[in-house]
């Protein structure tokens, strides 16, 4: 069986990086069971999604137990505005499950010496980040972005509230 990683590296390898993503950021990581069934509902959505009766290629994963990303290959089919509100959709079934939420975009994730952590935006001087700490950034729109999310306060949106 497959580590998450190498599931992962697969992903990456097989999809373009031009291809479109969308990452709901948990506020809390997941345990085990919870990244299992987050994985095996966005894997059977993702299996039958399609916009306007057209599948499309799509896949998703969860990374670190925190990360949730859906993947669409829009050079062959390109998702629609009520494709991506099934998606929601999913993430909000979802939260009420597993008891969190996917969807607080006022959440930074941020390296602290190796770790990740969490901290409110409204917390970030408090948390002691700076414009060297590294960051994930979650507003990425592509795949290809998603391998460089990581990056210095200083050098992303969070650099207007420090």
């Amino acid at each position: 069986m497959e580590t998450a990683e190498t599931e992962i590296a697969y992903i990456l390898q097989q999809m373009p990086a031009s291809s479109r993503v969308w990452v709901y950021k948990a506020n809390r990581f997941m345990n085990a069971a919870e990244t299992a069934l987050a994985m095996q509902k966005a894997r059977a959505f993702t299996a039958q999604w399609a916009a306007h009766g057209k599948a499309l290629t799509a896949t998703a994963f969860v990374q670190d137990n925190l990360w949730l990303v859906f993947v669409v290959d829009e050079s062959k089919e390109g998702a629609s505005g009520c494709s991506i509100d099934k998606v929601f959709r999913l993430v909000q079934e979802l939260e009420q499950q597993l008891g969190l939420l996917f969807t607080d975009r006022l959440l930074l994730a941020w390296d602290n010496n190796g770790h990740t952590e969490l901290t409110p935006l409204a917390a970030i001087q408090e948390a002691g980040i700076t414009a060297d700490t590294l960051i994930y950034d979650d507003t990425v729109q592509t795949l290809g972005h998603w391998n460089t999310r990581v990056k210095k306060a200083g050098e992303s949106w969070l650099q207007r509230f420090l």
